[in-house]
């Protein structure tokens, strides 16, 4: 297992438990007072989780021979 799988796995499930982390609290909060949209904390740390996927994803689709 090279080094780019082993990065591309750590962001892939980073970016996936930080996604699900967002969501959790954004349905916490929306039983609690729904106005259905996020806080400024909840749609910046979505943005980072997007982000870490989308890394994961190129590195994933970029080849070593």
């Amino acid at each position: 297992m090279s080094i780019k799988e082993i990065i591309t796995y750590v962001l892939g499930f980073a970016g996936l438990i930080l996604m699900c982390y967002v969501r959790m609290q954004f349905t916490k909060r929306q039983q609690a007072q729904p106005d259905n949209a996020y806080t400024k904390k909840e749609e910046i740390m979505h943005k980072i989780a997007i982000g870490l996927l989308g890394v994961a994803v190129v590195l994933a689709l970029i080849p070593i021979y």
